[in-house]
């Protein structure tokens, strides 16, 4: 039965007296997985029906209520707590270059998509008003809206609960654009600092690393709760597209919890790269490489409450101050060595 059925059920009492008086007397004591293994449109085609992720610049404003600008704001303060990654202006909106018509004045802007300059970015000059200067940012950042019919277990206190949420995760994609940009986290720990470098479509053989931040809500209907989450390290790709992260999750119910999701994705279907149709006028030609219009999405995501750093994360965090230009930084809430 799907998570649909199971809302439409009439439970609100039941569950909002579990809710309120857990058996045990608390609600800090809470674990739920999160699951889904079917085909869906691939990353690149989140305007197809059924896309598992939809890029929009207001997801935030009309899933959790929260302004871009703000959420925005603390993604940078995060970057810059966590990893010593300092913004030297705002957000910058990212141009379409693809697909702007630039003889005619016809910018095209990528929904939901911004670059971060540092100032060393900016090689002096002042802040862009779009990535359409010449300035290369370091970072790029997306805000997205990932969401499925998930089946969802979830139990608190050890029993479980019969009328599990709807789960959805809005989220900034944080993706270092620039050479020279290290993160660290899982990688370096298991093979040595890894150079991220521009996504380039004729090295995808090559892994990469990504950070996110955001909000998960658990929605059952009739009562909706956010929990907001940030990556404990980055998320590790690998050439194959498996997926590794860590999320550090905190609720006003549940206190602080980790969730640990692994995910992969295998392609059913090709097709031309509808995002990189190429620009005659800038002598960009259509991009000649076939990405997966469909792919089969396996997803398991594990939360726990409360955050147990013996034994719900696979790499706990580290200060490290033996590099100036990259100083790695643990918040404060999440336990050290």
């Amino acid at each position: 039965m799907s998570n649909h059925t199971r809302r439409n059920a009439k439970v609100p009492i039941l569950l909002g007296v579990m809710l309120l008086f857990p058996l045990g007397g608390t609600l800090s004591n809470l674990h739920f997985s999160v699951r889904f293994d079917d085909e869906t449109p691939g990353l690149r085609f989140r305007s197809d029906p059924g896309s598992h992720f939809t890029r929009s610049a207001t997801a935030f404003e009309t899933e959790t209520g929260r302004s871009t600008a703000t959420i925005l704001a603390d993604a940078v303060d995060y970057l810059d707590d966590r990893y010593g990654i300092t913004a030297a202006c705002p957000p910058v909106p990212a141009v379409d270059l693809n697909n702007s018509d630039f003889i005619n004045g016809i910018i095209v802007m990528v929904d939901g998509a911004w670059g971060i300059y540092r100032s060393e970015d900016l090689m002096g000059g002042p802040c862009p008003t779009t990535t359409l200067d010449p300035r290369t940012p370091a970072l790029y950042l997306e805000t997205i809206r990932q969401e499925a019919d998930y089946d969802v277990d979830m139990e608190i206190n050890g029993l479980p609960l019969l009328w599990t949420p709807d789960v959805s995760i809005i989220q900034v994609l944080v993706l270092p654009i620039k050479d020279g940009i290290e993160l660290g986290g899982t990688w370096a720990d298991e093979h040595g600092s890894y150079e991220l470098t521009e996504l380039n479509p004729a090295v995808l053989t090559d892994p990469y690393d990504d950070v996110i931040f955001g909000v998960m809500k658990l929605d059952w209907g009739f009562f909706r709760h956010q929990i907001e989450f940030e990556s404990l390290e980055p998320n590790t790709t690998t050439p194959m597209g498996a997926k590794r992260q860590t999320l550090l999750l905190t609720s006003s119910l549940f206190g602080t919890g980790v969730y640990d999701a692994a995910y992969s994705a295998f392609a059913t279907s090709w097709a031309e790269d509808p995002e990189l149709t190429g620009n005659p006028v800038l002598g960009i030609p259509r991009n000649p490489y076939l990405v997966p219009k469909t792919i089969n999405f396996r997803y398991v995501g594990t939360a726990t409450f409360p955050y147990d750093p013996a034994t719900s994360v696979h790499s706990i965090c580290t200060n490290d101050f033996s590099n100036p230009s990259h100083l790695k930084i643990c918040p404060e809430n999440v336990p050290q060595q």
